[in-house]
């Protein structure tokens, strides 16, 4: 084990909720809203997705294949190893519903040399998932994390600090900062949390865990400087939610911030996190690809879906259909499809102008309907946010009346 100016976050001051908003960082916690939001709607949501029967490729020293099975589970295959990041099978997190199959099932995974643990939440150390993993050799987790991994089959536990390293053989993994909590309960604030890079035949694969936007990016550009960076997208808003996490606006900061040549996204279209619609990361991250002209380095996986990776950015090879492509419109143009056009009619009295009926408008808020319920619309357009008194500026896309 190698040590490279090691370190961790302060440790927060232990202190009893005054109310359920402070029981997560952000104070963002009601427990009506949660329940409507995060429960309610996603048990009436009818369970989506399959499960895929892998075919792993032939590799080449040098080349790596990335497969997302979904959320933030992520298996990473070279031709002498495989990785399993924060694998996650689950179709019930307590009363958490998973909106979407995971890719592929676990017995279909092959011989498990290693496991990464980003931070040991629900939905990222998931304990009946590492049970039954295919006899994982080593597990490497934050600080204050080990003591979950004992009795789960692991030959070998390993716990890191920021920026601490460990090596074997001819493979190397960094626990890297991230801007998260690590808590897993009310009284057990001292465990740890992070990113990773994996570095292996001249390949550095960068997974971000869980994490809002922060300057430690930079730092990891800097240090670093990844191949792949696996980026989270989802469960950002409301607005509040981005002291722990981040929307495709930031994922794209930090994407530049880490110098990486590929970004691939996760952690959004498995479970309902938070209040933005299920799909509406994916559709705002490529627009912004498309607007930035790199939509060439932003590769969305199907769950189950892989790539592989040879090093060039322009060379992704891909073994599984990614999501349908974007087509930007200018405002006040329209996209015709099925020789019916729309009218972008979408008002509120209150706020102005809210382009989008995949979102739920403010309490008395009236909007226009559509003239034609067929086609699509397609907007590039930063307009005002639903919520009454928000000043911040959300992205739309299209009106769901019309899919």
């Amino acid at each position: 084990m190698t040590k490279h100016a090691p370190s961790r976050p302060a440790a927060p001051q232990r202190k009893i909720p005054k109310s359920f908003k402070e029981l997560t960082p952000s104070n963002h916690f009601r427990p009506r809203t949660f329940f409507r939001e995060l429960i309610w709607k996603a048990l009436l949501t009818p369970r989506t997705g399959h499960h895929s029967k892998p075919t792993f490729p032939q590799l080449k020293t040098g080349e790596v294949a990335i497969t997302w099975i979904g959320h933030a589970s992520f298996l990473i295959q070279f031709t002498d190893l495989n990785v399993l990041v924060d694998p996650n099978f689950a179709n019930w997190l307590f009363l958490l519903k998973r909106i979407k199959r995971s890719g592929l099932k676990i017995e279909d995974l092959p011989p498990i040399d290693l496991v990464l643990l980003t931070h040991a939440h629900f939905d990222h150390f998931h304990r009946p998932t590492l049970r039954r993993l295919p006899h994982p050799k080593i597990g490497v987790m934050p600080w204050g994390v080990g003591d979950l991994a004992h009795n789960l089959g692991f030959e070998r536990v390993i716990e890191l600090e920021w920026w601490e390293s460990f090596s074997r053989r001819n493979w190397q993994v960094t626990l890297t900062p991230s801007k998260h909590w690590g808590a897993r309960t009310l009284h057990d604030h001292h465990r740890g949390y992070g990113g990773f890079v994996l570095e292996h035949q001249g390949r550095k694969i960068y997974h971000a865990g869980d994490s809002a936007y922060f300057d430690g990016f930079k730092e990891i550009g800097d240090r670093i400087c990844p191949d792949v960076a696996l980026l989270p997208i989802g469960a950002y808003h409301p607005e509040s939610f981005r002291h722990v996490h981040m929307g495709p606006d930031e994922a794209m900061k930090a994407f530049h911030d880490l110098r990486a040549k590929c970004l691939v996204p996760m952690h959004y279209g498995s479970f309902k996190l938070s209040f933005e619609e299920m799909d509406e990361p994916p559709r705002w991250l490529k627009e912004l690809a498309f607007q930035q002209n790199i939509s060439d380095r932003v590769h969305i996986l199907n769950e189950g879906g892989g790539e592989m990776h040879d090093g060039n950015p322009r060379r992704f090879l891909r073994r599984a259909d990614a999501a349908a492509d974007f087509e930007a419109v200018e405002v006040g143009q329209v996209h015709v499809q099925d020789d019916q056009v729309h009218a972008l009619l979408h008002t509120d009295e209150r706020i102005g102008p809210v382009f989008g009926f995949d979102d739920v408008p403010p309490r008395g808020a009236k909007h226009a309907r559509c003239r034609v319920k067929r086609g699509r619309v397609v907007i590039d357009q930063q307009d005002s946010c639903r919520d009454i008194g928000c000043t911040r500026f959300h992205r739309y896309t299209h009106c769901s009346a019309c899919r």
